[in-house]
């Protein structure tokens, strides 16, 4: 199996749970997330649990430690959950933008009982609707969702972060160039291609439907590959149905659905088939769905088993101890990592701390800061702390120049 890329804003984040929101408005106990529609405080909760749902289901790892309520998921403008929801709040309170609450349901829709997307890496909010921008192009801004058209960014044309500063930056169209930096609408596709005489940047905006050109996997439309394309900026592939299961495969995107490539290798081929079923065949260590991982020695077929949870024996996959992506293996059962005050020698990848020797998914190292070889496991930093990172902070922002925790700066002009 090509190895299966991981959505960046679900499990990058790393450091503490934000703190809850209050009157979130779901009732535990009769999940209210199928809603036609979410306020922003439901949104938030229901993201992080449908979140919650894709790693215990996509990558065979246990939640039922963690509180899926609140996982530290970066999400709009990449922001922690305290810093978007204060940035968001002032953008309404001041006419810059307005919360669509059918859009937010159906974001999360959209990423609720399949395990398709895991396959592309993209951005699990790149399409959502959820935030309507007021500021239209040119105008002054303070982040991208405030900018009324679609997909476009809030920049500085200085690469200035001062208060007016920056203005909303439409993207190119279908068919016009991305080259040098430049950026696709949210439907749109920025396929690189170089010129092979003058080896300058041609890259151009497609649509990645059906019969389009390529460069890579991720320049196609969810349920297509590109055939013939290598990522080497020649775009030469075009985008075609992804095949079902039994085909002959080297990707896992050619593979339709939830399928992956099993079996092929820098110089092999694989087959496509369906991981979700209990006990199949896999390779790669996050090559199941369904509640499940690959056990087996490392460089050989593997068998789909069943997930493990907090005090089992620890498992094999790939040949090395395993316990999943949300649990570390000690002492040869499975546990949480490092708690408050544990010695630590880093943190966790956000909801993923499988190491032993770094913290749990809330907790950061503190040797993050110190620049120690070691540290203990700590929560969420006060304002006026020292940080370097977004995540360590309990108001979910970290100065850039000052290296202090604290809440992130909002533009009044």
């Amino acid at each position: 199996m090509a190895a299966l890329l991981v959505a960046v804003p679900l499990v990058t984040a790393c450091g503490e749970v934000p703190p809850a929101v209050e009157d979130a408005g779901i009732d535990s106990a009769t999940d209210g997330c199928a809603a036609s529609s979410l306020t922003v405080d439901e949104f938030f909760v229901c993201f992080s649990r449908a979140a919650c749902s894709l790693i215990d289901d996509c990558f065979g790892s246990s939640t039922t430690h963690l509180d899926c309520d609140h996982l530290p998921l970066f999400l709009f403008n990449d922001l922690t959950q305290v810093a978007a929801r204060r940035m968001l709040d002032d953008s309404v309170a001041r006419g810059r933008a307005q919360w669509n609450p059918t859009a937010a349901a159906g974001c999360v829709a959209r990423i609720t009982g399949t395990c398709e997307l895991m396959k592309s890496g993209g951005d699990l909010l790149a399409e959502c609707g959820a935030i309507v921008g007021n500021v239209n192009d040119g105008a002054a801004c303070q982040a991208d969702f405030e900018c009324a058209t679609a997909g476009a960014r809030c920049e500085s044309p200085s690469g200035g972060q001062a208060c007016g500063s920056k203005v909303c930056k439409k993207p190119a169209a279908t068919g016009q160039s991305c080259a040098n930096g430049g950026f696709c609408g949210p439907a749109d596709y920025c396929v690189s291609k170089l010129d092979t005489a003058t080896n300058m940047d041609i890259s151009l905006c497609e649509s990645g439907a059906a019969g389009r050109p390529c460069d890579g996997g991720n320049d196609c439309d969810p349920g297509l590959f590109c055939n013939g394309g290598h990522n080497d900026s020649t775009a030469t592939g075009t985008c075609t149905t992804s095949k079902p299961a039994g085909s002959i495969c080297s990707d896992d995107l050619e593979c339709l659905g939830e399928l992956l490539c099993v079996g092929d290798t820098s110089t092999t081929t694989g087959i496509c088939r369906d991981v979700r079923a209990a006990g199949a065949t896999c390779d790669g260590i996050f090559g199941c769905f369904g509640h499940q991982y690959c056990a087996g020695p490392s460089g050989s077929p593997g068998t789909c088993t069943p997930s493990l949870t907090v005090g089992a024996p620890c498992g094999t996959a790939q040949g090395q101890a395993w316990c999943g992506a949300t649990l570390a293996c000690d002492g040869g059962t499975c546990q949480p990592a490092g708690a408050v005050g544990a010695t630590c020698t880093r943190s966790s990848d956000g909801v993923f701390a499988s190491d032993p020797n770094s913290c749990s998914t809330g907790l950061h190292c503190s040797n993050e800061v110190s620049g120690a070889a070691t540290g203990a496991c700590e929560g969420p930093l006060g304002d006026g702390a020292a940080c370097n990172s977004d995540d360590q902070c309990t108001a979910g922002f970290c100065d850039p120049n000052s290296r202090r925790c604290g809440p992130v700066p909002l533009c009044s002009f």
